[in-house]
C-alpha cells in the first residue's frame, strides 16, 4: 500500500518538541497464503500502547504472540509511556517519519482526529484479504472499527456503566436497594436521589456523585436517542436543538440548584474531587465504568467502611437495559512500516487479550473470555457479599442490553463537545438560560463541525 504523507495536515502538529525516535528496521513478509493460514513475518513491530497499557493481560497477550511460530522473527518495540500527552504528540511523530507501526486510541474522538487528520492508514484491503467478519467478529463493538465509511481499526477495550450505591445511605433513609435486574427510570433516578439526600455542611450526605464529564447530563439523552451520534442531525448539523437534550439538561440542573441533591459543577471542580470520592461514604449513587470494581477489590488502596451494591444504568423508558460507553481500537499508522505483519499483530493481540482479561471487557466475540470479572469480584465479595460474577456478568454484559457511544461521535467531535462543555457550563452556574443555552450550542457547534 503507497503511504501519502502529504495527507498529515499542517493542523494536527500540536506540539513542538524534541523527537525521542524509536528506530526500525525494515519488515518483510515471507510464506504469504492469500487466506493467511501459513504466514510467518520478520522485522521490527512499534506498538504504542497508549490507553491500554493499564491491563496486565495486554502485557500477557504479547507475550503469547511473541511465542508463536508466525512472529518468531519479529522483533516487538512497546512503548507503555504514561505521558497523558502522549496523544497529542502521535501526529507529529508520524508527521515526522517516525515509525509507529500501531497505535491505541482510547476513545472515539481519538481515532476520529487521527483520521481527518490523515495519521492511520485504512484497514479495508486486510479486512477482506483475512475475510474478517467485523460484525461477527467483535459484534456491538464492531461499529468504533469505522470512520468515513472506512474501517480504520480493530475494536480492543469497551467501557460499560452500572450503577454502584451504598448501602449503609440506603439503610439510614430506610429506602429499598436497586433492584439488580430491572432498570429504574431516570426520574425515578432523580427522585431517588432526592431522598437520599441529607444533612448539610461538610457532613451532608448528597443523593448521588456527578463528575463534571459531559455524559453525566447528556448520557440520558443520547440514551433515548441511541448514541452520542444523534448530536448531529442526518444532514451532519447539530441536533442540539432536539428536546431531549433540554429536558435532560434541566433534569441535571434541578438536582444541583433545586433538589441540591449533587454538588455543582463548579464545586466539583474548585476542590478537585474525582471518581474515588464515592468511597468516602459521603454519596448514596453513583453511575460510572466497569474501572470502579477494581477500586472495590482493592480495600487497601481505596478503604471504606460500607457495603456496595450494583444495579443497571437508569433508563430512558421500559425495563430493557441500556448502556453507553466506547470501545478503544488498535490502528495502523502512515508509518507502519509492513502494515499486513501489524495488521495481524492487532487481530491476534485482541484475540490473546479477549482470553486473558480479568478485570476489562475486550471486543472478540470469537474467543471465551472465561476469567472476566472473576477474580475481581471473588477479592470484592469478601467485603460485599451480595455481588457475584454472575450478577457482574448480568450488568455488565447482558446480551440483550442496548448499548450506545457515549461521546459526541461525528465530525469534528472534539471541538463540538468542547463547545456543549463551555455552554452547559454556564447555564448549570446560572449565568444563562435554558434557551440561550441550546442555542448558543447550535450556533456556535455547527461553526465547528463545518
Amino acid at each position: 500500500m503507497k503511504k501519502i504523507m502529504g495527507r498529515v495536515l499542517p493542523a494536527i502538529l500540536v506540539a513542538t518538541m524534541t523527537m525521542s525516535m524509536l528506530s526500525g528496521c525494515g519488515s518483510t513478509t515471507k510464506n504469504v497464503n492469500t487466506n493467511g493460514s501459513d504466514e510467518s513475518f520478520s522485522g521490527t513491530c512499534v506498538v504504542y500502547l497508549m490507553g491500554s497499557r493499564h491491563n496486565e493481560a495486554v502485557y500477557q497477550a504479547l507475550d503469547a504472540l511473541k511465542a508463536l511460530d508466525k512472529y518468531a522473527d519479529v522483533t516487538f518495540q512497546i512503548n507503555d509511556d504514561a505521558d497523558e500527552t502522549l496523544n497529542e504528540k502521535v501526529p507529529t511523530y508520524v508527521a515526522a517519519g517516525q515509525q509507529i507501526d500501531i497505535v491505541y486510541n482510547n476513545n472515539p474522538l481519538f481515532q476520529q482526529s487521527y483520521v481527518d487528520g490523515g495519521v492511520l492508514l485504512p484497514l479495508d484491503e486486510y479486512v477482506e484479504k483475512y475475510k474478517i467478519d467485523m460484525e461477527k467478529q467483535y459484534g456491538k463493538y464492531a461499529k468504533y472499527a469505522y470512520n468515513n465509511g472506512q474501517v480504520y481499526g480493530i475494536p480492543g477495550a469497551a467501557t460499560v456503566w452500572g450503577l454502584y450505591y451504598n448501602k449503609q445511605i440506603f439503610d439510614n433513609a430506610g429506602v429499598d436497594y436497586p433492584d439488580d435486574k430491572i432498570p429504574m427510570t431516570w426520574d425515578e433516578y432523580s427522585e431517588l436521589s432526592k431522598k437520599l439526600t441529607s444533612g448539610s455542611g461538610p457532613d451532608k450526605i448528597y443523593g448521588a456523585l456527578h463528575l463534571t464529564w459531559p455524559m453525566y447530563w447528556y448520557g440520558q439523552a443520547i440514551m433515548a436517542l441511541g448514541g452520542g451520534e444523534k448530536f448531529y442531525k442526518e444532514d451532519g448539523t447539530s441536533n442540539i436543538q432536539d428536546p431531549i437534550f433540554a429536558t435532560a439538561l434541566e433534569r441535571t440542573y434541578n438536582m444541583m440548584n433545586v433538589d441540591k441533591s449533587i454538588r455543582t459543577n463548579a464545586d466539583i471542580a474548585t476542590t478537585g474531587v474525582e471518581g474515588t470520592a464515592f468511597l468516602d461514604g459521603h454519596y448514596g449513587m453513583m453511575f460510572s465504568g466497569t474501572w470502579v470494581l477494581n477500586w472495590l477489590a482493592d480495600k487497601e488502596s481505596y478503604p471504606r467502611d460500607f457495603e456496595v451494591g450494583i444495579a443497571p444504568l437508569p433508563v430512558d423508558a421500559g425495563t430493557t437495559q441500556k448502556e453507553w460507553g466506547v470501545c478503544g481500537t488498535f490502528s495502523l499508522t502512515q508509518t507502519a512500516v509492513d502494515p499486513e505483519l501489524s495488521f495481524n499483530v492487532m487481530v491476534d493481540l485482541v484475540r490473546e487479550t479477549t482470553k486473558r482479561t480479568s478485570t476489562e471487557i475486550y471486543a472478540d466475540q470469537t474467543v471465551s473470555s472465561d476469567l472476566l470479572f472473576k477474580e475481581t469480584v471473588e477479592k470484592i465479595s469478601e467485603f460485599d457479599k451480595q455481588i457475584t460474577v454472575d450478577q457482574v456478568r448480568s450488568i455488565f454484559l447482558n446480551p440483550d442490553m442496548i448499548f450506545v457511544t457515549e461521546k459526541v461521535a461525528g465530525k469534528n467531535p472534539s471541538d463540538y463537545q468542547t463547545v456543549i462543555t463551555e455552554e452547559t457550563d454556564l447555564y448549570f452556574a446560572k449565568e444563562q438560560d435554558l434557551k440561550t443555552t441550546i442555542d448558543n450550542i447550535e450556533k456556535r457547534g455547527n461553526k465547528v463541525i463545518e
